[in-house]
């Protein structure tokens, strides 16, 4: 099913008071980027993981239109959260790549001429993107990250399924706390640090940490 319809299923069966915008074919395109980006406070990046070109496209228009834009991710039991601003390092600058050449290498990544060009290009991305958005690998068996590489060579995210909705309590509460900011209320909350540093949440280690880079 489309994720997009399928949460505006979700999100009618509990409230009807709410406007819906949906973009259930292009998603998140040049065509479309502008209109999504429209008026937002906050724009939550939830784009698949190794769809390099779209994410940049979506980093790019928020920061024009002035709005903070958080991504957490999900990977075997961790989650982290980035938060970008118009102030913060951009999405570009900490993957090392402009959109033009994220369009180049996700076309090499979905070519089926030629295969080492595919693989190459496929390896290219999972480094490019576990190495700044997931320094923390998973283990599945201690001391072997094995089958969480094997998964992202195959254009796959080694997730557990029980983690997205933990993860997605936890973007919740860090929005939350961030449209509260100016509300005149001091809390005793951990800051979220902007990018490239982030908080990092892992349920199996039992570990919450502020990533400082």
């Amino acid at each position: 099913k489309s994720k997009a319809l399928s949460t505006v299923e979700e999100l009618r069966s509990i409230t009807d008071d709410t406007k819906i915008v949906v973009y259930p074919k292009g998603g998140i395109c040049p065509e479309t980027v502008e209109s999504f980006a429209e008026g937002c406070d906050v724009i939550l990046d939830e784009i698949e993981f190794f769809v390099v070109p779209a994410r940049i496209l979506l980093h790019q228009v928020a920061r024009k239109h002035g709005a903070a834009l958080f991504n957490c991710n999900t990977v075997g039991f961790g989650t982290r959260l980035f938060l970008f601003t118009p102030e913060s390092m951009s999405v570009e600058e900490i993957l090392g790549i402009s959109y033009e050449e994220s369009i180049i290498l996700l076309h090499q990544a979905k070519s089926a001429e030629d295969p080492n060009g595919k693989k190459d290009a496929v390896l290219c991305i999972a480094r490019m993107m576990m190495k700044n958005f997931v320094p923390e690998l998973p283990e599945y068996k201690e001391g072997d990250k094995n089958m969480a590489w094997e998964s992202l060579l195959n254009g796959r995210a080694p997730i557990i399924a029980t983690n997205p909705p933990l993860a997605s309590g936890f973007l919740s509460d860090r929005v939350l706390f961030h449209l509260l900011r100016n509300s005149g209320i001091k809390r005793d909350i951990a800051e979220a640090p902007t990018a490239p540093s982030y908080l990092y949440f892992d349920a199996g280690k039992m570990i919450a940490k502020v990533m400082l880079r």
